[in-house]
This record gives C-alpha cells, structure tokens and sequence, in this order.
C-alpha cells in the first residue's frame, strides 16, 4: 500500500473514531440533559407538592386560629351580656331598697333573722327603717332588742353580739351573691341556648 492510501486509511479511521467520539458524546450529552430534566421535573413536582402541602397547613392553622378568636370573642360577647343582666339584677335590689314596697320585704327579713336570734343581740337595720324594725320587733315580743342604725345596710337587715364577735346578715345583696353563679348558669343558658 503506498503512502498516499495508507494516510487516507489513517485519516479515515481517524474521521470515523472522532465521528464515533463525538456520536458517543452526543448521545453522552443528551442523556445527561435528559437525566437533568426528568430531576427539575421531579424536583419542581416535589417542591410543588411541599408549597401546596405548606399552603394547606398554613390555610389550616389560620381557620383554626380565627375559630379560636371567634370562639373567644363570642364568649366575651356572651360575658359582657350575662354581666349587664346580673348588674341590672343588683340595681334592682338597690331600686327595691329605695322604695315603699321594701318594708314588706325587710319585715320578712326580719322575722326570718330573729330565728335565729340568741342571747344578748343588736339587731342592725338601714337608717330609715329604724322604727320600722324597732316597731316590729316590739309586736313580736322582742322589744327588748336593741336597734342601732347601720349606714352600710341599706337592703336588709344584721345581727350581732354586743362584742361585735360575731354578725349575722340577712339582706338582698347577700341572698343574691350567694345565688349569683347559679343565676349567670341560669342567664347565660335562657340567653343562649344552642
């Protein structure tokens, strides 16, 4: 073979490796591109899933929070109102305190106090009912008790041993505390039944 043939030879087997190179190389290329694409597919999908995942919970944890508010605000709401009718309720008492129709309720008081009355007492009663009480316990047989006028009572009436040791009240203010949570169950269910 001459020279010329035998470079011609090289020279195509040359062509032919560095056409099968870059064959090879292509084909290396595109799978490489397409091995990244199919990971930034599966990637965008993942993070897709994760934001959608992470909006959901944050959607969640947000109705959540506002039914917690709503709950809350309710609640105050049905606080504020169950507190203005007991706040009514006292200022009834002191209404009914102030008027004429109190004697009949103080006399009742009264009787009911005297019960138990024993020993040496002070009967403590409002200053404007001072004679009212003294007149009362007269035509009861306890005329013998002595009434002293007391500032601080102004619904109701007190008793007490002369050593100031001990005091019994019986008042409006004081029946109504002693109810005051059973009313606000009682208020709290007629003003909002479900």
């Amino acid at each position: 073979m001459s020279s010329e043939a035998l470079k011609e030879s090289m020279a195509r087997r040359v062509d032919e490796q560095c056409a099968q190179i870059a064959a090879d190389a292509q084909a290396e290329a595109d799978a490489i591109r397409q091995s990244a694409r199919d990971q930034a597919a599966a990637l965008r999908e993942q993070t897709m899933k994760s934001v959608k995942d992470d909006i959901a919970q944050l959607r969640a944890r947000s109705e959540q929070k506002a039914r917690a508010e709503a709950a809350r605000a309710e609640l105050a709401m049905k606080n504020d109102a169950v507190e203005a009718v007991m706040e009514a309720v006292e200022e009834r008492i002191r209404t009914i305190a102030g008027n004429d129709e109190f004697k009949s309720i103080l006399e009742a008081l009264l009787a009911e106090l005297m019960t138990v009355a024993e020993g040496d007492v002070v009967l403590l009663a409002p200053p404007a009912h001072v004679d009212l009480v003294k007149g009362k316990l007269a035509e009861h047989g306890h005329g013998a008790v002595r009434v002293e006028a007391a500032t601080a009572l102004r619904d109701g009436v007190a008793l007490q041993d002369p050593k100031r040791t001990y005091r019994v009240s019986n008042t409006l203010m004081t029946r109504y505390s002693r109810i005051a949570q059973d009313a606000r169950k009682v208020c709290m269910g007629e003003l909002f039944e479900d």
